[in-house]
């Protein structure tokens, strides 16, 4: 039996973004991805957890990789299970990767550029994520690659101004997750991946984390992993699952 992967991705990203990094999988790893549907986060993670329960009952180890915003909501169902809102079996195998994301409040630049963006939709018709905005969260050394830049404009495109909306605001204030990983470091494996340079992460808040938790950084990227460095990602994981 393969391993169960959930993907969840990051703020307006659809399955597209997980294409390099599944073609770099081990052939022993089976992946779903995870679309965030427009609902309130309660209701968002009680989806999420019946799809890890589904996935658990072949008795295979579940791994759940969530990227930016779906690292944030990957934290979030960590914190879920460790303060009693949601209950998963003893005997399942959960481990979790939080990608490009620390989950406690957004830089205060970030957090304004939201919300000047959420004005912007309400006044006048939303034309898509600008290059400007795509590049911020690229590497320089990816700042001349068109397809890279054109794919992340066409998976906002897709998914469009509602789904934009929604995804911007219902985390925007977000809580700071670090309790949550002094419980859950001795009950499931946890890493997070992530760039050295990414200007929407809060380095200091990794020091705080107890030891058990694995952190790993990168270099050849900045805040786009799984498009940047999904080798560094797929590393990762086919690594993971070998691990006891």
């Amino acid at each position: 039996m393969k391993t169960k992967l959930v993907l969840i991705p990051g703020t307006q990203c659809d399955s597209r973004l997980w294409d390099k990094l599944r073609s770099q999988l081990s052939s022993d790893i089976e992946s779903t991805h995870f679309d965030i549907p427009k609902m309130p986060l309660s209701e968002v993670l009680l989806k999420l957890h019946k799809i890890i329960e589904s996935a658990a009952k072949e008795g295979q180890p579940v791994f759940l990789l969530g990227f930016s915003l779906g690292g944030y909501i990957a934290s979030s169902y960590l914190a879920s299970l460790t303060e009693g809102d949601l209950t998963l079996d003893s005997t399942v195998n959960l481990k979790v990767l939080i990608c490009s994301n620390t989950p406690t409040a957004l830089p205060s630049r970030e957090l304004r550029q939201r919300r000047r963006i959420i004005q912007n939709i309400d006044a006048k018709p939303y034309k898509g994520a600008s290059s400007s905005r795509v590049k911020y969260m690229l590497s320089e050394i990816h700042h001349d690659d068109e397809s890279m830049i054109q794919l992340i404009q066409s998976m906002d495109q897709k998914l469009g101004v509602e789904s934009l909306k929604h995804q911007l605001s219902f985390t925007g204030e977000r809580r700071d997750l670090k309790g949550v990983f002094m419980n859950a470091a001795s009950q499931f494996s946890i890493q997070f991946l992530a760039s050295d340079t990414d200007p929407l992460l809060n380095y200091e808040w990794f020091e705080s984390l107890p030891s058990a938790v694995d952190i790993k950084l990168c270099n050849g990227c900045k805040h786009m992993l799984p498009l940047e460095r999904p080798d560094f990602i797929a590393d990762a994981l086919n690594a993971a699952i070998f691990t006891k």
